[in-house]
């Protein structure tokens, strides 16, 4: 079976044969700046198509703005005519405004983000830093920004920090990109919520790779994607990331940080990567049929959860050797209440832990993973300068436990002595229910069932043997509403039933559906693949 990487590049070389009759401009490294910018974003009508000819084009995009206004079925493309051989480097700020604009094929390699804005590729008209002049409905395929990095940046410090990809508008999409070798402190790919106009926004990042950046001096600042940031956390971002692969991702704990409201994070790989999917800020987020493997790296980690309303269902652990907040699981303490609109928020600062409250963890599968941490411990410190009245300079400590919170039917398999910590917290909010495990250790909590299960790895992963029917069946199926979960981790329909574990019984022939490194990425750019 062909791979999509292959179709794809099949699919480009006929849109070439294709656009070739309709094209009406092309640029080439010989122009000066000018005629490229103006070939880029003047007199484009929906369907026209503009290509790059081979070439290393050095400082020439330095403030790039493509424009135009396409339609569905007519987009305005700006590609590479053989992609990998047309080079972007030095100096980058290429911006996208306008309707139906699609970027395809272009290799950003060793440039830098020389400007006071520090976005590489914007979803807007990236001349200002105010600019709403946004991208509706725009598209990033194909392309490759690697080891774009300004080295005058201190490493220690995160303010001085630059990002690649920067969403706003509504209805854009990032998809089948390669992203790799991010060393300075920034979050590599943001969806921002500042303006009414990208919230709700639907964005789709779909299909990419994300690979080896190491982890960042500053120590915060070096996620993958963050959707949104605390300012923003009480909106709806809604955007949807999926099927996308990271590998040594090791920026920061947090890889994927939901910092806003009502996202889907589906179906993606985290393979030995030092950090976790963190729902942050914000609530109703949904966390499922990922699959996580640590493959023993050091700090590899699963899910944390602090906020509210959370689904996180259908998703595979195995190999995870963090621990405390970068566990397989982490439920952590609350330093304060959801806020609402007469919370003071210089008193309960949105950037602070909100208690962990009506989530629900249901239908997932650990193995051999180091630890699940309940109740972990939270400050917040106030800055030096607080406005809230006698709180400058001090800490306050997170005593909000988790409420409402529903731990059913997981599996646990291979699971090291007592991997459940509660370190004495208070977990009186979390219940278990019909959760199994294997191991012969006192797990000490009602719900978590010891029962003589068999798994067998096939393709990479762990799924329920053959003859095992019995013990994985919910006993009456009593404890919450989860009338959401109609499929599972291999995208198969829970016919049957809903059995324990992300793989229903009655699908364990089937392949889990998150994302393989051969699907996602481009196929015609040469890295180091795992």
């Amino acid at each position: 079976m062909k791979s999509l990487k292959h179709t794809l590049l099949a699919s480009l070389t006929l849109l070439n044969s294709i656009l070739a009759f309709a094209a009406n401009k092309s640029v080439n490294s010989s122009m000066t700046e000018n005629q490229i910018k103006t070939a880029i974003s003047s007199g484009l009508s929906a369907g026209d198509t503009v290509f790059f000819e081979n070439g290393t084009y050095t400082n020439l995009l330095g403030s790039a703005q493509f424009k135009g206004t396409g339609t569905a079925s007519k987009p305005i493309v700006f590609i590479a005519r053989n992609p990998g051989s047309v080079i972007i480097t030095g100096n980058i700020q290429v911006g996208m405004n306008g309707k139906f604009l699609e970027i395809n094929g272009l290799l950003f390699k060793d440039g830098k983000v020389t400007t006071q804005y520090k976005d590489l590729i914007s979803f807007r008209e990236g001349t200002t830093s105010d600019s709403t002049k946004y991208a509706y409905n725009c598209r990033l395929t194909n392309c490759v920004v690697d080891n774009c990095n300004d080295e005058s940046l201190d490493p220690t410090n995160d303010s001085e920090s630059e990002r690649w990809v920067m969403l706003y508008g509504r209805g854009n999409r990032v998809d089948h990109c390669y992203f790799a070798n991010k060393t300075r402190a920034g979050v590599l790919m943001m969806m921002d919520l500042s303006n009414p106009a990208s919230r709700n926004n639907g964005h789709r990042v779909d299909h990419n790779f994300f690979g080896y950046r190491p982890r960042i001096a500053a120590g915060n600042g070096g996620e993958a994607i963050r959707p949104g940031d605390s300012k923003v956390s009480q909106y709806i971002c809604a955007s949807i990331i999926e099927d996308n692969y990271f590998y040594e991702f090791d920026g920061e704990i947090e890889i994927i940080s939901l910092k806003s409201c009502d996202n889907i994070v589906r179906r993606n790989t985290f393979r030995k990567s030092a950090g976790m999917v963190v729902c942050r800020h914000g609530h109703r987020n949904t966390i499922e049929s990922n699959v996580f493997l640590g493959d023993g790296k050091s700090g590899s980690g699963g899910v944390r959860v602090i906020n509210q309303g959370h689904k996180i269902y259908n998703n595979y652990f195995e190999g995870l050797t963090g621990t405390g907040t970068r566990s397989a699981l982490c439920l952590q303490n609350g330093v304060f209440e959801t806020p609402t609109e007469s919370t003071n928020l210089d008193c309960e600062p949105l950037n602070a832990y909100v208690r962990a409250k009506d989530v629900d963890i249901a239908f997932n599968t650990f193995v051999s993973c180091a630890s699940i941490e309940l109740g972990t411990a939270s400050t917040y410190s106030y800055s030096s300068d607080s406005k809230c009245a006698g709180k400058a300079g001090t800490s306050l400590a997170g005593t909000l436990a988790p409420q409402n919170i529903k731990v059913s039917n997981n599996i646990f398999y291979n699971m090291p002595s007592a991997p459940v910590k509660a370190n004495g917290a208070n977990i009186s909010g979390i219940t278990f229910n019909n959760n199994i495990a294997n191991t012969s250790t006192s797990w000490n909590y009602n719900g978590i069932t010891k029962k003589d299960i068999r798994m067998t790895k096939a393709n990479g992963m762990y799924k329920l043997d053959a003859g095992t029917a019995t013990y994985c069946i919910p006993a009456l199926y009593s404890v919450g509403n989860f009338s959401y979960v109609t499929t599972d981790a291999t995208n198969s329909a829970r016919t049957n039933g809903n059995d324990v574990g992300a793989v229903n019984y009655e699908n364990i022939a089937k392949n889990y559906s998150a994302a393989q490194v051969s699907e996602c990425g481009v196929s015609w750019y040469s890295y180091s693949k795992p």
